[in-house]
Order: C-alpha cells, then structure tokens, then sequence
C-alpha cells in the first residue's frame, strides 16, 4: 500500500514539473541577468532544471513500475525510433560542420546546438511515457492542453499589449 501511494506522489511530481516547463518556458523572461537577448540563456537553464528533475523522479517511477519494458519497447517501435534516428543524424552532420563547437552547443545566444535538441527530444520521450504509464491518461491530457492554452493566452496577451506599445520590458 505504502508503494503504491509513494508511486501516486511521485506522478504528482513528475507531472507538476512538465506541466511546469510547459508553462513557464513561454512565458518566462530574464529579468535577473540581463543580456542583449532577455530569453534564450534563462529559458534553457530553467527548462534544462525542471526536465532534470522530471527525469529524476521518472525514473524512481519508471523502476517501480512492472510493465516498463513492455510498455517502452511498444512506444519505442511506434513513435521512438523517428525522433532518435532525426537526432543520430543531425549528430553524424556534426562530422561535416563549419564550426562544430557551435553547432554541438549552439551559440551563447540562441543555445540552440545539438546538445539542445538532446534534451527535447529526451523530453518528449519522457513525457510520452509518463503519459502513457500514467492511470488516468485523459485527464492528465485534458491538463496538459489547459496548460498549453492558458500559456499561450497569456503570451497572446503579451503580444498584443506590446503591439499598442505597453512593454513592461522596455
């Protein structure tokens, strides 16, 4: 009984943190370190704090749960091996790169390199199977469009203040 409450608290959590990426990434300025460019470094370093997390509590779920491997080899075979033969190949092009460093790591910008790409789709791997282990499928579903909707509401917001000229930013 213990086990299968500790299994319910951990869902909790790995759901609270990819609702929380999931909300907060759009949404979130950096308005503590201050660059050129207030989005791309603060966004990845919370994006890259909150998955480590998700995968941390994943994988204490994925451990105690007895049809991982069915489950994963099932998800693997049908939706999987896309995203990680699109990621296998972008590191092969690595090989032919101009400027290799940059475009492991992305540049100090953007972050946007292939060690980024890593992480989403480990991140989309993580969140299918959370999704796909979880009990109730629709309802964490039904939350996670609620979440992508209301961030994107209030990024719409945002957007359509700065077209009148309100920016709290500037």
């Amino acid at each position: 009984m213990k086990r299968i409450k500790d299994i319910k608290i951990t869902d909790f959590f790995i759901e609270f943190f990819y609702l929380a990426i999931i909300f907060l990434i759009p949404i979130y300025f950096g308005l503590f370190f201050i660059t050129d460019n207030p989005f791309e470094l603060q966004k990845m370093v919370l994006f890259r704090a909150l998955f480590l997390v998700m995968v941390f509590l994943s994988v204490i779920k994925f451990i105690h749960t007895p049809d991982f491997k069915e489950v994963f080899i099932k998800l693997f075979k049908k939706y999987l091996y896309i995203p990680l033969i699109i990621l296998i190949f972008s590191l092969i092009s690595l090989l032919w790169s101009i400027d290799a460093q940059s475009a492991f790591w992305g540049t100090a910008d953007r972050q946007f390199g292939w060690v980024s790409n890593f992480y989403f789709i480990l991140f989309f791997i993580f969140l299918s199977l959370n999704l796909v282990l979880s009990k109730n499928k629709k309802n964490k579903i039904d939350r996670l469009i609620s979440v992508v909707g209301l961030s994107s509401f209030l990024v719409a917001i945002y957007a359509v203040a700065q077209y009148f000229g309100y920016d709290f930013l500037l």
